[in-house]
């Protein structure tokens, strides 16, 4: 039963609620404009919040995800070929004809080397709170005796990339402790690993590929592929972003 009354009164009750979660960013126009972000309680990297007012997790500019090309330049490919994926037996410059060539990210020289720009981009941004450390978009990763040995034993093909993060996440740690390094589980570098672990200033930015790309939305909970992706990463502890493909670019 519902009493009617001409005049409803209600009383404001002050109330706050703070979510787990680090990272809000529905990643549509709208949220990459300070004001709607505010209200609307996101944290958009490309929201243009200030500080006063709360900030946002904000990247250095260009340093959002694919970052290897910025990482190890492909000018020293001529000198250097061996920083470069091998491809059936061969090292090569670029992919496709196009795209830059992706990293071996188990010689010695190339987490050296990518720690170098991290650590110089991170003195050039202070503000910036999370960094990708990530392969260039498109696959082909090297195949060469080290890295697939790696990934083999560790039973995933992101195996190799997650021990490079690691090691970039070590060289910045200690001059950079609010930064986390976001590692891309994604496109093949998806699968937790038997047993590396992220460090503790590395992110996982889990990828919905295949399941976004197949079938229309459905709660996670219905989604078998990547429930069975998803969970061995919360199994070994790592901290995790969803990357959920709802955005129409």
């Amino acid at each position: 039963r519902v009493e009617e009354r001409a005049v409803v009164e209600v009383g404001i009750v002050s109330r706050r609620f703070v979510p787990s979660l680090s990272l809000r960013d529905p990643f549509v126009f709208d949220a990459f404009d300070g004001t709607w972000s505010l209200m609307n309680r996101t944290n958009s990297h490309a929201a243009p919040v200030p500080q006063e007012l709360g900030g946002h997790l904000g990247y250095p500019p260009g340093w959002f995800v694919h970052t290897a090309a910025k990482m190890v330049s492909i000018d020293l490919f001529d000198e250097h070929p061996e920083y470069f994926a091998e491809i059936d037996g061969q090292r090569r410059r670029e992919r496709n004809g196009r795209h830059p060539a992706q990293l071996c990210l188990t010689n010695p020289e190339v987490p050296r080397l990518a720690s170098e720009s991290v650590l110089r981009v991170l003195a050039e941004n202070p503000q910036a709170r999370l960094i990708s450390v990530s392969p260039n978009d498109g696959g082909d990763y090297c195949q060469c005796s080290v890295c697939s040995a790696l990934n083999e034993a560790e039973q995933s093909g992101g195996a190799t990339l997650l021990q490079f993060v690691n090691r970039v996440a070590q060289a910045i740690e200690t001059k950079h402790p609010d930064v986390r390094i976001v590692h891309l589980a994604y496109l093949g570098t998806d699968s937790a690993t038997k047993t590396i672990r992220p460090r503790d200033n590395v992110v996982v930015m889990f990828a919905t590929d295949y399941d976004a790309w197949r079938w229309p939305f459905v709660p996670y909970s219905d989604t078998e592929v990547t429930r069975r992706r998803l969970a061995p990463w919360a199994e070994i502890g790592a901290h995790v972003y969803i990357w959920d493909y709802v955005t129409n670019f």
